[in-house]
């Protein structure tokens, strides 16, 4: 028996991919973050440790998902302290566990770009950094979650 009632896609009118929001800067909340590592047998493909990020980005066509990798690897040392600088974690050399991730807010900036089956989706380009009132005050960027 198929999980999915057959019913359901009878006359299905939505576009296998759905119009991505036009690239841009946007506000994001990570939602989950996973441990990638050989010890869990989820590494990545490139035999590399790290933290897969589920962003919830907040577009003008609504909510989306959208993946970061934060690969722990000389040549991505980058992202990891620019991810950390977006959303004030700090020292990026003493996190402890993928779980600091969870509920990090900041602005992301968004590009399209084709996955490995020849989609488009929207990616991060780069975590910014956070704006600075004139006054001194810390961060007073309004999210919308």
């Amino acid at each position: 028996m198929a999980l999915f009632d057959p019913q359901i896609f009878e006359g299905d009118t939505q576009s296998e991919e759905a119009e991505l929001p036009p690239p841009g800067t946007y506000p994001f909340i990570v939602d989950e973050a996973v441990t990638r590592s050989k010890e869990r047998g989820n590494a990545y493909r490139s035999g590399n440790d790290g933290v897969e990020l589920h962003l919830q980005v907040g577009t003008d066509k609504g909510d989306w998902l959208v993946f970061a990798h934060l690969v722990n690897t000389p040549n991505a040392v980058w992202k990891i302290r620019e991810f950390c600088k977006c959303t004030g974690m700090g020292n990026a050399e003493s996190i402890e566990s993928a779980r600091e991730f969870v509920n990090k807010a900041g602005i992301v900036k968004c590009k399209h770009d084709k996955d490995q089956n020849g989609r488009m989706r929207l990616v991060v380009e780069r975590f910014m950094p956070p704006e600075k009132k004139k006054d001194g005050d810390k961060d007073q960027r309004k999210l919308p979650f």
